[in-house]
């Protein structure tokens, strides 16, 4: 396994440079409160950091819930001084992926969770100090409670969510389906979240938000390369939403490129 370390460290300290040209590996060292020359190492790959210290980072850095369990899992797997401590801890990252594969739902399962508010719900869960209920996702996310309630019974029945009385928990990763796969279920999915965009065209002040459209004139033929092209850039804008800064608002992001005229014979237009 690649050392995640130094990979997460280095996706962090690089979006940082990209943000401000003169933010340094001193800078960097002092925010995580170690010496610029053992940051070098770590971020090279050459030395490894306690679970403590990985715990601590992970804090200071604002890591994500599950990014920052793996984060440290991942030091205590490889760096703990206790074997008993680094077999758990791989055992724990075993299961992690394993919960990871778990979250690709076939078009039958996802049909359970279609509405948008499902992945809202386990977005909500990863906000940084928000501690989700029935009431706190409700209030959050301006549904009726008994609407939450469903969502959150059936979000535990694919086993992307637990329940510990009123509070919730998030017991796997991103929730992927066969997007390419025709589906009443997907499309009921992009239809309900279009719809909110609509109400938040209307309502959400233009500081929050951000809506780009054009039209124009392409060859066909090439859709395949363009969808290939919209769906890296959306991945690589998700990635740098989701690891810059601190999660504390749920978005949707919602991209289309499809047909307004009928398609021209070849030889082009009669």
């Amino acid at each position: 396994m690649d050392n995640l370390i130094s990979y997460y460290l280095n996706i962090h300290f690089q979006q940082r440079m990209g943000k401000n040209s003169r933010f340094s590996l001193r800078a960097f060292a002092s925010e995580l409160k170690v010496s610029p020359s053992f940051l070098s190492d770590v971020l090279r790959g050459n030395k490894g950091i306690s679970p403590t210290r990985a715990a601590s980072m992970a804090r200071l850095l604002k890591f994500p819930t599950q990014q920052a369990s793996l984060f440290c899992d991942f030091a205590a797997a490889n760096y703990s001084r206790s074997a008993q401590a680094r077999k758990s801890a791989q055992t724990k990252m075993t299961q992690s992926r394993d919960l990871a594969q778990k979250c690709f739902l076939d078009a039958e399962r996802f049909q359970v969770i279609s509405e948008w508010y499902h992945l809202a719900i386990l977005e909500s869960c990863q906000l940084e100090g928000f501690n989700p209920s029935f009431g706190s996702l409700a209030e959050l996310l301006m549904l009726p409670k008994p609407i939450v309630i469903s969502a959150c019974e059936r979000l535990k029945t694919l086993e992307l969510l637990r329940i510990d009385d009123e509070s919730v928990f998030v017991t796997g990763g991103s929730v992927h389906t066969e997007c390419k796969t025709p589906s009443e279920a997907i499309k009921k999915f992009h239809v309900s979240l279009i719809q909110k965009s609509l109400t938040a065209l209307e309502n959400v002040d233009v500081k929050s938000r951000e809506y780009h459209s054009m039209i124009l004139s392409i060859d066909r033929t090439n859709f395949e390369k363009s969808a290939e092209i919209m769906s890296k850039n959306s991945q690589k804008l998700m990635e740098e939403l989701e690891g810059s800064g601190s999660r504390k608002d749920v978005y949707a992001l919602t991209i289309q490129l499809f047909p307004l005229s009928q398609s021209q014979p070849e030889g082009g237009a009669p």
